[in-house]
């Protein structure tokens, strides 16, 4: 009742405005609002009173920091049943469409250069809106639309600094089921990129399929030496089966890109050259690729794409293996990038064991692993990165053994990605938070095998005593039970070397 009484002390154009915003999800700005809701019928110069007038009345929410407006979901619902009365809902769905193409389209365009965060950071404002837009286009047929959007967007590079590539990916592989596989430009593009995407996460089977279907596609068309049929092909060479031989491949996407003005992909072809010959080499093939990555992006102003290119440069194969992925991985930090600081703490892992500091590697490779599992990023199946880390790992093992190790792996796995990423920075404390003298001698003591009565004896205590201190241990240290409390002591032992008490590592930086 109140909101009917809301709606009937609205004039016509703010009954209309208030129906129209309902085509928004996930919220909208003052610009889309004017580009999607004003017509013939609505100004566009009636568009900001309107709102500030919805605001007042507590029907939408004040812009916030970001600009952005948000609507309550009870009064969304009811402004879309009026938005039917008006028989306004085909024409919205399209406006809001087509406004939704241009932005991607803009952003893909404009993305690689000193603007590069603040489109990253629009783009993925509006991923709501770029959902329901794709949705709307899938419900009406009008899947190529679709894919030329989710392309759009892909080449923005948003869904991977934003961790968000899987579910977008899945995204685009609805759309393709949803539409006859016929060869298409469009079809092509979409094939390329959500197929490397799973191949740089480490699902070659499931980007494979997507790649030859592609090259399949391609043939039929004439298309297979476009650039983008170029890049899935030398990535699945290169990346997923190890193979030099897609060095080429990259390097013809690389300069088809670039001659098609589309220089945000033609980075990306030139990152995964470097990437790749980073890992199988030979040295001058990677230095030189990361040297033209690091130009080009240099000359752009792009500061995510500089983090990238600086990363490269300490690859194993390349002429500088034990430079620092420090530097990239603070800036990525810094940059709110959800993507690379599980590349950077992977790659910080195997400087560790360069630099003989074994019992840090480990710690850092279950860090690794944990990021990975919690940010969707899986690289640990790629031949050559696989490689290199099992050559790591086998150093550790060798140098601390296998219990030590495996023990050390465990503790990083469960530390949050805050401390995950301080450790991997030097800007932490190795193992664990510092114990009480009495803490250390409980846990020696654990690991020797004795009972909570046997060491209540030995330091006068109750067994409940003991009990609780060992809670409050288990806690700390962020382990669950007596064996692993064993475990991580020995790894404190052999780290310094035999010690009979466990202490913090000295500070790294």
């Amino acid at each position: 009742m109140a909101i009917g009484e809301s709606w009937k002390l609205c004039t016509d154009v703010q009954q209309r405005v208030w129906a129209r915003l309902t085509v928004f999800t996930g919220g909208f700005t003052l610009e889309a609002a004017e580009q999607v809701c004003a017509d013939a019928v609505v100004d566009r110069a009636e568009i900001l009173p309107t709102l500030d007038y919805l605001v007042r009345h507590s029907i939408i929410e004040g812009a916030s920091a970001d600009g952005r407006y948000r609507q309550h979901n009870y009064l969304r619902e009811y402004g879309r049943r009026r938005l039917a009365q008006f028989g306004d809902q085909d024409a919205m769905a399209e406006s809001h469409c087509a406004w939704n193409a241009q932005l991607v389209r803009d952003a893909a365009e404009r993305c690689f250069g000193p603007d590069e965060m603040t489109w990253l950071a629009r783009v993925n404002a509006e991923s709501g809106n770029i959902t329901a837009a794709v949705s709307w286009c899938a419900d009406r047929g009008q899947v190529g639309r679709g894919l030329t959007i989710m392309v759009d967007f892909l080449r923005t590079r948003a869904p991977y600094f934003f961790a968000t590539e899987i579910p977008v990916c899945r995204q685009v592989e609805n759309l393709l089921r949803a539409g006859p596989a016929e060869p298409s430009p469009v079809r092509i593009s979409a094939l390329a990129m959500v197929g490397w995407i799973w191949l740089a996460l480490g699902a070659r089977d499931r980007g494979k399929v997507h790649r030859d279907e592609c090259l399949d596609l391609a043939r039929r068309i004439c298309m297979e030496t476009a650039p983008a049929v170029q890049f899935i092909d030398g990535t699945y060479d290169a990346l997923a089966l190890g193979q030099r031989s897609g060095y080429a491949k990259l390097e013809t996407a690389r300069e088809g890109f670039h001659a098609a003005g589309d220089d945000v992909s033609a980075y990306m072809a030139g990152l995964f050259h470097a990437f790749t010959a980073g890992l199988h080499g030979p040295a001058e093939e990677a230095d030189r690729m990361s040297r033209w990555c690091l130009d080009e992006a240099h000359a752009r102003g792009a500061e995510w794409a500089i983090t990238w290119a600086e990363w490269t440069r300490g690859l194993p194969e390349g002429s500088q293996p034990q430079a620092s992925a420090r530097p990239a991985l603070r800036k990525q930090v810094k940059l709110g990038d959800l993507w690379g600081p599980a590349w950077g703490v992977e790659e910080e892992a195997r400087k560790r064991v360069l630099a003989r500091d074994f019992l840090g590697a480990a710690h850092l490779y279950g860090g690794s692993d944990s990021l990975q599992a919690r940010h969707g990023v899986r690289f640990n199946g790629l031949p050559g990165w696989r490689h290199h880390r099992d050559l790591a790992i086998a150093a550790i093992v060798d140098a601390i053994g296998k219990e030590a190790f495996e023990a050390a792996r465990l503790t990083g796995s469960r530390w949050d990605d805050e401390r995950i990423v301080a450790f991997a920075l030097g800007d932490a404390d190795s193992a664990s938070p510092q114990l009480t003298e009495r803490q250390r001698e409980i846990v020696r003591m654990v690991s020797e095998g004795m009972t909570n009565a046997e060491i209540g004896a030995v330091l006068h205590h109750a067994p409940r005593t003991v009990e609780g201190e060992l809670t409050r241990i288990y806690r700390r240290l962020n382990l669950r039970d007596r064996k692993e409390l064993a475990d991580w002591y020995q790894t404190q032992v052999t780290a310094i070397g035999g010690s009979t008490a466990p202490a913090a590592s000295p500070r790294r930086g």
